[in-house]
């Protein structure tokens, strides 16, 4: 059970600032280098992890998700539930989660009248939630045989 929470913080420490660098690079170019490239989403990324205000969010967000993840597993309709139902569940889920993770740059933008760039932050909260605890919910949905009753 270790490994598996120690896979789920590195697939969210890859995919999260990955999946929010390019939500930024696609929602709002101008503001984020122009275009899409690799460079800008390395560069992207790097700062998303360094940035001291995503901190506050990300690193309790690093802690809960195994907990919850491993909560969740032993649900019956977390096996029966349709995969597409699912998935759907999860790219809800994870379009709230990686809002409220990426919420003090939201609210920096906010509080500075930068609306542009706090949608560029929105946009890139959901996408990068939505695939990232998707991603991670099936991991976990693979790796977790169903309980029999």
């Amino acid at each position: 059970m270790i490994v598996k929470h120690f896979i789920c913080i590195i697939v969210l420490l890859i995919s999260m600032p990955i999946t929010s660098a390019v939500g930024l690079l696609i929602f709002g170019p101008e503001n984020w280098g122009g275009k899409l490239t690799v460079i800008n989403v390395v560069g992207l990324s790097l700062f998303g992890l360094l940035s001291v205000p995503l901190w506050l969010t990300f690193i309790p967000t690093l802690i809960a998700t195994p907990v919850i993840m491993s909560r969740l597993v032993v649900n019956d309709i977390f096996h029966t539930l349709p995969v597409w139902k699912f998935i759907l569940f999860f790219i809800g889920f994870g379009a709230l989660a990686g809002t409220i993770i990426l919420f003090p740059s939201i609210y920096l933008c906010f509080s500075k009248g930068s609306y542009a760039i706090l949608f560029n932050w929105l946009g890139a909260g959901v996408f990068s939630g939505s695939i990232t605890f998707t991603i991670v919910a099936l991991l976990y949905r693979c790796w977790t045989p169903q309980l029999s009753q």
